[in-house]
This record gives C-alpha cells, structure tokens and sequence, in this order.
C-alpha cells in the first residue's frame, strides 16, 4: 500500500522529470499507434503517473473514453492541473479494481507492474479489460522460480519469474506474447535502456 511516506508521494518532481524525457519513447508510440489502428473507443490506465499518456493523446488529437487510476495523490494532483477533465481514480494496486467485468475495451499499464506487490494484478487486468491488456516492463522476467519482492522506501521494485506470469497469462487470454522495445530515454530501465512490452488479448 502506498503511504504519504512513499516515494510516490514524495519525489514526485524527480519522477516528473523522468516521465517526461519518455514522452517520445517507442514504448508510448506503441499503444498509440494500436489505437489508431484497432480504433479503440475506451481505455484504462493504470498508472497514471505526471499525465504522460494524456498528453501524448492530446498532442495527437485523439479522443478516447479515457479513465486512470493511481496510488498516490501527488501524481493524480500533478496530472489534474494539466487535464482538468480527465476522470482518475485514487486506488491501490494491492486491492480489486473498481470497476466491471468488461468495463474497458483496453487495460493500459506502462512500468507499473514491477511496483507492485503481486503480478497477481494481471487477474484484476484482465478481468475489467473485453479484448486486450498492454503491459509495459522495465524489468524483463526472469527464469526464476518465484517472484523477486525488493520493497523499498514504501514501493516495490520486483523482477517476476516468467513461468508464473505465463500460467497467469494463460489462464486469463487467449493469447499473449513478449517483444522488446528499444526506449531511448530510459537507460536506467533495463541493458541498453530497453522496454519489454507484454501483449494479451482475451
């Protein structure tokens, strides 16, 4: 659970700073460029972070039914400022979203998933998502046999073992694949500043 204490809430203006030199990266054209193509007329985020996302749809004029959750007020504060309109939910990740089966066409999470303290969040994704679920990674999955919880100041910062993701996967969708994608501006992320994007669709 996030606390006032967490780095979330507390170095968001660090964090701003670093979501914002990843406003072009390929990983954010990704999911753009799927909703121009499946025409996506709903979407979840979940993370909305300092708004990265929303200005990217904004930037190209792209109107969606828009909704975002996010743990820490800090973030949801820094993004409202910007998109006044824009309907965001303060929920935490740990707990059942708040929201329907099916509710949202796509389920959106961009380096989210390895600040949690269980992947099993992927369940609650699915559920709530009626056709696909795009999962950004900073972190790729390891060969190990169980989770990697490395929880510090008030977050988490985990590695996930494949296998487990995968039975998750195959559990909650049809089909669902991994590929890696080159973020420039993430060199912190991961070897060679490289994003690892999981697709699922139901």
């Amino acid at each position: 659970m996030i606390t006032e204490n967490s780095v979330w809430n507390t170095k968001t203006k660090a964090y701003a700073a670093e979501h914002d030199a990843s406003r072009d990266d390929p990983s954010r054209k990704y999911i753009l460029s799927f909703i121009n193509a499946e025409g996506v007329k709903s979407i979840l985020e979940m993370g909305v972070g300092t708004g990265i996302f929303l200005d990217n749809l904004a930037d190209r004029s792209i109107e969606i039914e828009y909704t975002g959750v996010d743990a820490s007020e800090k973030f949801i504060g820094r993004t409202l400022k910007k998109h006044p309109k824009a309907n965001i939910i303060k929920h935490d990740f740990d707990e059942v979203l708040p929201f329907g089966d099916g509710q949202f066409q796509v389920v959106y999470a961009r380096h989210v998933l390895e600040h949690v303290k269980s992947y099993k969040i992927l369940r609650e994704m699915a559920r709530v998502a009626r056709e696909d679920v795009i999962v950004v990674l900073f972190r790729p999955l390891t060969n190990e046999e169980s989770i990697n919880l490395k929880e510090h100041k008030g977050t988490y910062y985990n590695s996930y073992a494949k296998a487990d993701v995968d039975a998750l996967c195959k559990e909650c969708f049809r089909e669902y694949e991994y590929f890696a994608i080159d973020d420039n501006n993430q060199p912190a992320h991961g070897p060679n500043g490289r994003s690892w994007v999981l697709h699922c669709r139901k």
